[in-house]
């Protein structure tokens, strides 16, 4: 199976996603958070809370980004 151009095999910063994709991300993560500490549909949850989940969702995002890095060095990937 051919790549379709969409996995990094570096490090997650070495290559800018296009505009498109940053603008829809934002505006993503603009509109959860709203639903969520509002509680739209949902038990409203605090702002600390929403926080606290994106603070250790970057924190996984860099971990694994070294765990990747390391293992495709090992498996010759990339």
């Amino acid at each position: 199976m051919t790549g379709d151009g969409v996995n990094e095999h570096g490090h997650f910063w070495a290559s800018r996603p296009s505009r498109w994709l940053i603008v829809a991300s934002a505006a993503d993560f603009v509109v959860v958070t709203a639903l969520a500490v509002h509680g739209v549909l949902m038990a409203a949850v605090s702002l600390v809370l929403v926080a606290g989940l994106m603070a250790t969702a970057a924190v996984y995002l860099a971990v694994l980004d070294f765990v990747k890095i390391r293992l495709f060095r090992r498996l010759g990937i990339g």
